[in-house]
């Protein structure tokens, strides 16, 4: 597992990286939340999305 910074994540968005799970743990402590993820997105300039494990639409945040 490779730790992504957060730009780093922003900029492996747009090269295609389409599950950037930014809330994995170290340790037990997390590191981004939810809304902390979708921010991330949109700053980078994109519509944030939830999908499940088969990719199927859970939410569309926009």
């Amino acid at each position: 597992m490779v730790m992504l910074g957060k730009a780093t994540a922003q900029t492996a968005l747009h090269f295609g990286a389409n599950d950037p799970d930014l809330r994995l743990t170290d340790g037990g402590e997390v590191k981004m939340t939810k809304a902390e993820i979708i921010t991330l997105i949109q700053n980078a300039g994109l519509e944030a999305e939830e999908r499940d494990t088969v990719y199927n639409r859970v939410e569309y945040i926009g």
